[in-house]
């Protein structure tokens, strides 16, 4: 087992891809097949400990996350969705992971919350809160009978979620079966999975704690490592902004009230845009980030940036705002 401790996903991701760099450089990792083409495989599961987790934006300008696909998917997922329509507005590739090209087999929300006739959020969340030393607060993704011998596009590679109460907070531990580290490991996966313990944390009335990341496959897709990775020899590092700026992540939810934010959640994946609403999650960083998004779609570059300017004016350590401004800079770059 390989353990790397970060202490945020920026962290994270430089040591994950120092250690790849050296076995790539001295021949000590295998190219193995994959579905989606031939990837560098480490060969004993990795784990990651991530002791901030809610510092979840990567700021790597080559790996080039896109801020808007990350938060609004989570939003979709915290929803229970899975269709495919929604994501699609953000990334239109998306629509290539679904069988039918309307819902997602696979979805991590709708498994949360729908495919097993249990809201699993808030039923942890409560048990937790009636038995705070509890061992069995486990949720389950993956779906044997449906899974296993299912020939598809969309199969979850996150497996099963544990939450832990301890003296000062709530810990999570994601199993996953097949992990490629640049898009999923520390792109996608630590966004998503930080919000939903952020918010099983909410619920409960407790602080986020750490989040390990149990990865029994960790790969790169061998393409995608050379595009996306500068090739110089030696350590890697990312300009961390939590770090060299002092930004701070967003509290996304009410203390006390992360119910009331779920629903208001639920209302604007479904098309809602109600001005009352008063949820964080939704006036620090969905509302802004979708007029911005709406604008750029609409190629109104001007506009765009206006409404950030405006925002980070009244929000200024906001990192969903510097997260969208560093992605579009990157656009006007290339």
């Amino acid at each position: 087992m390989k353990v790397i401790s970060a202490y945020n996903v920026n962290d994270a991701y430089a040591q994950g891809v120092t250690m790849f760099r050296k076995a790539i450089e001295h021949d000590e990792i295998d190219i193995e097949p994959s579905r989606a083409g031939p990837v560098f495989a480490w060969p004993v599961p990795v784990t990651t400990h991530y002791q901030n987790p809610c510092e979840r934006i990567l700021w790597d300008r080559d790996r080039d996350c896109n801020p808007f696909f990350h938060f609004f998917e989570s939003m979709w997922m915290l929803a229970g969705h899975n269709d495919v329509e929604y994501v699609t507005k953000y990334n239109m590739k998306m629509g290539t992971f679904s069988d039918d090209g309307r819902v997602y087999h696979g979805a991590y929300g709708y498994r949360w919350r729908e495919q097993f006739a249990v809201d699993q959020l808030i039923e942890i969340a409560n048990h937790l809160r009636a038995n705070p030393t509890s061992r069995r607060a486990v949720m389950q993704i993956w779906d044997c009978v449906l899974d296993l011998n299912k020939d598809g596009k969309d199969l979850p590679c996150n497996c099963t979620v544990k939450f832990e109460l301890r003296p000062n907070g709530l810990r999570m531990v994601v199993f996953n079966r097949s992990n490629d580290m640049l898009f999923g490991a520390y792109g996608a996966n630590a966004v998503h999975f930080s919000i939903m313990q952020e918010f099983v944390a909410a619920l409960i009335g407790c602080p986020v704690l750490d989040y390990y990341q149990v990865s029994c496959n960790m790969h790169v897709y061998e393409n995608v490592w050379k595009d996306k990775v500068p090739q110089a020899v030696g350590a890697y590092s990312v300009d961390d902004k939590y770090v060299s700026t002092l930004i701070n992540p967003v509290k996304l939810f009410t203390p006390g009230h992360a119910a009331d934010d779920l629903k208001e959640i639920e209302m604007w994946v479904d098309g809602c845009r109600e001005p009352c609403m008063t949820s964080p999650i939704i006036v620090r960083v969905a509302r802004p980030l979708d007029a911005i998004w709406e604008c750029w779609k609409a190629k109104d570059r001007e506009a765009a940036y206006h409404i950030l300017d405006v925002t980070e004016a009244t929000d200024p350590n906001n990192d969903w705002l510097k997260a969208a401004r560093q992605w579009m800079l990157n656009r006007k770059n290339k």
